[in-house]
């Protein structure tokens, strides 16, 4: 029983000292990345601009646009304008897009550390839908319950 508490000691400083170990570079490994995310983003470049519709030049807020090929994209603020940062420097395609409007590509090339502004003009275009039937009855029922044939959108 003697022999047992100085195994028993040691084996717990071993475990104890590979914890932290581990821990010490973990924690180096965050302090790296906190360290260095800062040097990636001082390259990249912000865009900002408005949207607005090619015929009365109206803003069109909640218009989608998103950088072709990237994860990138944002939706216009209620007065149609917008801000992408933190794009990659060079040359890039903006796709925009907004319902009852001509979805429009334009090709950018900001530059870096730089702030570019554009401004994109929608044309406006009908939606076009198959028709649509509408039917009412005084009678609450399912549509499964209906004699003819219905279509559920």
């Amino acid at each position: 029983m003697k022999n047992f508490r100085p195994i028993c000691t040691t084996l717990f400083n071993l475990n104890f000292r590979r914890i932290i170990e581990k821990m010490s570079y973990l924690c180096t490994l965050i302090i790296a990345i906190h360290l260095l995310a800062p040097i990636s983003s001082a390259n990249a470049a912000t865009l900002r601009g408005f949207v607005l519709n090619k015929t009365d030049e109206a803003p069109l807020p909640n218009a989608n646009i998103v950088v072709l090929n990237t994860a990138a994209g944002t939706i216009t603020r209620q007065d149609g304008s917008f801000e992408l940062a933190r794009l990659a420097a060079g040359a890039a395609t903006l796709q925009v897009s907004h319902i009852g409007f001509a979805t429009q590509q334009v090709m950018i090339n900001v530059k870096q550390d730089e702030i570019a502004s554009v401004t994109i003009l929608l044309q406006p275009q009908p939606v076009v839908v198959d028709e649509i039937y509408l039917t009412s009855t005084r009678y609450r029922r399912t549509w499964q319950d209906l004699s003819m044939p219905l279509a559920s959108v």
